[in-house]
């Protein structure tokens, strides 16, 4: 009851949100969506959640490992940099508005080094701080309050999407390279261009 308690304060309630009380009805909707193992992710998929509100942290690993997902936790920029490193998650889930740095910085930093899945959550609608976070780098964006079943649909596509880049391979052909994933042709070791999936045709005949 304090936790459901603590959550609504830090989730207020709108229609068609999953907040406070309702999280007993999402409880039961997990539950059967594991039934039909439609919703489950991969068993060991770790996900680390950064926000300052321990009542947020505590209401989101509540749902993610109700449905299977092995949570971390992080309150501030400097933690997450240092959680990302140690636990090597498979999603990261950012908030905005953090105590040290902010949630677009911290975004930055990790892109220097990691292509992981980041999904930013924030309090604000405004289109230049979207904007702002997916240009950092992050995947997606999703405005407070949200329903659960919403952070989890944007969680399974964000995590398909890294699946499918790491499995698409990187052809080389003397000095030619071609990175299906990210559509980029290099020569020499130089970018050449980026193009599309449709140009990118390798020849099925041995080049002599």
């Amino acid at each position: 009851d304090v936790l459901i308690r603590s959550a609504a304060k830090a989730c207020p309630e709108k229609p068609g949100k999953v907040v406070g009380a309702q999280a007993g009805t999402q409880g039961r909707d997990i539950a059967r969506n594991q039934e039909k193992g439609g919703s489950v992710p991969k068993k060991g998929v770790r996900a680390l959640v950064i926000d300052k509100e321990m009542a947020m942290r505590r209401y989101l690993r509540l749902s993610l490992s109700t449905q299977g997902y092995t949570v971390f936790e992080a309150d501030s920029g400097q933690e997450a940099l240092s959680a990302v490193t140690a636990r090597r998650p498979d999603v990261v889930i950012l908030d905005l508005d953090l105590p040290d740095l902010d949630g677009i910085e911290v975004t930055r930093l990790l892109r220097q080094w990691t292509q992981i899945p980041i999904l930013i959550m924030s309090t604000s609608d405004i289109e230049a701080t979207k904007i702002a976070a997916l240009d950092a780098g992050a995947d997606d964006y999703v405005t407070k309050p949200f329903s659960i079943g919403e952070l989890l649909a944007r969680m399974r596509v964000a995590l398909r999407r890294a699946d499918q880049e790491a499995t698409e391979p990187v052809f080389s052909i003397g000095e030619l390279t071609v990175d299906l994933s990210r559509r980029v042709v290099k020569f020499a070791g130089r970018d050449v261009q980026s193009v599309s999936y449709t140009h990118l045709t390798l020849p099925t005949k041995r080049i002599v």
